[in-house]
């Protein structure tokens, strides 16, 4: 068996973006492969590729052989071949199997054996007269376009020099081949040939037997050298190979001795060789234009890459300057809006009665009071009379503007009903205040009526005989006389919201009772308690107030105002605050 092993080297890809496995590379006929032949594991011949990677191996007939093909830095190539089954003829005769090529794969980045692959079995089949080759096993363990594309390669090749044989046994003729023993080791001793007495006349060899008859010339056209052969060369050294082959064709026709033969078989030989050298630079230019599309490709898809990535940075930035421009605008009007809500907080204190004017009648008092949004839907009033003070604590509805502005309403209609009118008396007060507020509230439609009012509690304290008149809407007090708390009842109807049915209208009713000196009473709206808290998801609730005010009750005001503060901050911690809050505290005189 003859041929030639070639070489491809190939990179698997290290994974990644835009980084694909590199094509393979063809490095051309290898030198120094060592082909290794076994019969049952036995080393029985072993050669080495020259320097054009061309080999020579001897076989026996009636042999199982395997042909192990290796060199450093490559995989590993087996191939059974069996002898057992060639024609008695040809057993006899003697046979060449030529053009049995092999491709090695280097693994650049270090061993590895997933390239290393069994070629099959190479046969002859005696029912169809011909080479065969039976796969024994898959050719690669590995998966990979690359090792599987030069795997292929290989398989194309050992098909080639089947039907290259598979012609020659068809039309076989029988040639002289040296027959080795039968037990050869892996060194073959040479001997030189036997000193012979020189030959007689009747023993000199016949010169017309000996001579050649056919040309030595033969022009294969130009050397195809790695990485530098074009299409150009390939097309001078195919015409100067299609000549050589029709030379050949005219030699074989000419031919007279077994020296013709043997040139002939040598011309074949060649011709082999520069085909060989054909398909392997036409297969090196495919691998470089192959590489060369996979950089366009790469480099077109990494230009589509960055315009897509420049058109979302530029829909970002354009995104970007929108919501700043949106953004200052917005602060812009919150500034506006602010600025107009704390304008209308400074008019609210200014119409409303202030702390001072309270303290100036009632020195023991204080005054907590925390609007939700600047400005508060919760208001307090205070009168002085000849026979002691109307104290007043209303929450409107609503907080913020609406509610401030509904206790503007409220404060001036009270104003209006005691200082001008001069009702003292609770519950005609809160009367006269749920009519007059369901007029101003009346819509432009006829009987329409806008769903707002107050809750409210009104005390009309007589220092000179120590009693309470009270009366109030929805919103009860507190007296705490040293251990004692009373609750001081409201009725259950708001000032304003729905209109009774057949023009009823709402009745208050008066409290009295007699208190201590030095009592406190405790005037309210409803969001101290319904303050959330932070670190428990509920509401301060009544219990806990009316326990915060028996603690403080004994205290000075401003000592009680500070507490109740201080207890509410610490409640609420970073939650937001739900609703107006306001707390009037009083020491009865």
């Amino acid at each position: 068996m003859e041929g030639t092993v070639h070489g491809y080297e190939w990179e698997p890809g290290r994974g990644g973006f835009l980084k694909k496995s590199k094509p393979a590379v063809f490095k051309g006929t290898l030198e120094g492969v060592r082909l290794s032949l076994y019969q049952q594991e036995q080393l029985v011949e072993e050669v080495m590729t020259d320097e054009k990677g061309n080999y020579s191996i001897p076989l026996d007939f009636n042999k199982l052989y395997t042909l192990v093909i290796t060199k450093e830095g490559y995989n590993k190539n087996t191939l059974l071949i069996d002898t057992r089954a060639l024609p008695k003829e040809v057993q006899h005769g003697g046979y060449r199997f030529t053009g049995a090529e092999f491709v090695m794969n280097s693994f650049k980045k270090g061993e590895n054996k997933d390239l290393d692959r069994s070629l099959g079995r190479l046969y002859f089949s005696p029912s169809h007269q011909q080479f065969n080759i039976a796969q024994t096993e898959s050719k690669s363990s590995g998966g990979s376009s690359n090792s599987s594309g030069t795997a292929d390669a290989a398989s194309e090749l050992l098909d080639r020099a089947l039907e290259r044989n598979n012609a020659a046994i068809a039309d076989y003729k029988p040639e002289k081949v040296q027959q080795t023993p039968q037990n050869r080791s892996t060194q073959l001793p040479v001997t030189p040939p036997p000193a012979t007495a020189p030959q007689t006349a009747d023993e000199q060899p016949d010169t017309r037997q000996t001579k050649l008859t056919i040309s030595r010339a033969i022009n294969l056209g130009p050397t195809l050298e790695n990485g530098t052969s074009s299409s150009g060369l390939i097309s001078s050294k195919e015409e100067a190979l299609q000549k050589a082959r029709e030379q050949l064709a005219i030699d074989k026709l000419r031919q007279q001795t077994k020296f013709d033969s043997l040139e002939i078989l040598k011309r074949e030989a060649q011709i082999q060789a520069a085909e060989q050298e054909i398909q392997n630079a036409r297969l090196l230019i495919q691998t470089q234009q192959d590489k060369l599309q996979a950089q366009r490709n790469s480099l077109i898809l990494l230009v589509l890459l960055l315009m897509l990535l420049m058109g979302f940075l530029y829909l970002v930035y354009t995104y970007y300057q929108s919501k700043q421009l949106n953004n200052t605008l917005l602060e812009q009007k919150n500034k506006q809006i602010t600025d107009s809500i704390n304008y209308a907080q400074r008019i609210q204190q200014s119409i409303l009665v202030g702390e001072k004017a309270l303290k100036s009648h009632l020195s023991d008092s204080f005054v907590l009071s925390q609007p939700r949004d600047i400005v508060s839907g919760d208001f307090y009033f205070f009168h002085p009379h000849p026979d002691g003070y109307l104290v007043a604590v209303a929450d409107c509805t609503g907080h913020g503007v609406p509610g401030a502005f509904m206790s503007l309403i409220g404060h001036r209609l009270l104003r209006e009903i005691i200082a001008e009118k001069g009702v003292t008396d609770p519950a005609q007060i809160l009367d006269q205040l749920d009519t007059k507020v369901q007029q101003v509230l009346q819509g432009e439609k006829e009987g329409e009526i806008l769903q707002d009012g107050m809750d409210i509690s009104i005390c009309l304290i007589d220092s000179n005989n120590s009693t309470i008149t009270f009366a109030a809407a929805m919103n009860p007090a507190y007296i705490i006389d040293g251990t004692t708390l009373q609750v001081l009842q409201a009725d259950i109807n708001s000032i304003g919201g729905k209109v009774l049915r057949n023009d009823r209208k709402r009745k208050f009713t008066n409290k009295a009772m007699a208190y201590s000196k030095g009592s406190m009473l405790y005037l309210f709206s409803d969001g101290y308690m319904d303050q959330f808290g932070e670190q428990q998801d509920q509401k301060f609730n009544t219990r806990r107030f009316k326990d915060m005010l028996m603690q403080m009750q004994s205290m000075a005001a401003e000592e009680q105002k500070e507490i109740a503060n201080q207890t509410l901050q610490t409640w609420q911690g970073k939650i937001r605050q739900t609703d107006d809050i306001l707390l009037l505290g009083i020491r009865l005189p």
